[in-house]
């Protein structure tokens, strides 16, 4: 099975960069926890331990989905519990227990498509 790239942020460490399994397993072992995922935009995701504030696990980081986000937290500060990991694509797009995978999928975590030319954001030399 291939592997993912994947951010894991561990409270009071700095991010590593690791390569797991692309299952809801994997990133639930990785985070000691029940994976649960939160879509930050169309092309990441944050899954974290979903009973981080029952098992009182140390704060990590506070978060703000963004307002467009369809979670009813939209908007408002989160705070993370416990580690936590980010992948690419949306959940229906992202890590799942299938080992299927799909050749027209954006690959998770892949780098920032370079900006053509002429566009108001490219670097100029």
């Amino acid at each position: 099975m291939d592997t993912i790239k994947t951010l894991v942020i561990e409270p009071l460490r700095r991010p590593e960069l690791r390569d797991i399994d692309p299952t809801i397993t994997a990133i639930g072992e990785t985070i000691g926890g029940y994976a649960e995922p939160l879509p930050l935009d169309r092309r990441t995701t944050l899954w974290c331990d979903e009973e981080g504030a029952i098992k009182n696990l140390k704060p990590n980081r506070t978060i703000r989905l963004s307002r467009d986000s369809r979670l009813a937290d939209a908007g408002k500060p989160i705070i993370i519990r416990g580690t936590f990991v980010i992948t690419g694509p949306h959940p229906q797009d992202g890590p799942s227990d299938s080992t299927t995978s799909r050749s027209d999928a954006t690959p998770p975590c892949s780098p920032t498509p370079k900006r053509p030319a002429g566009s108001p954001t490219a670097k100029r030399s």
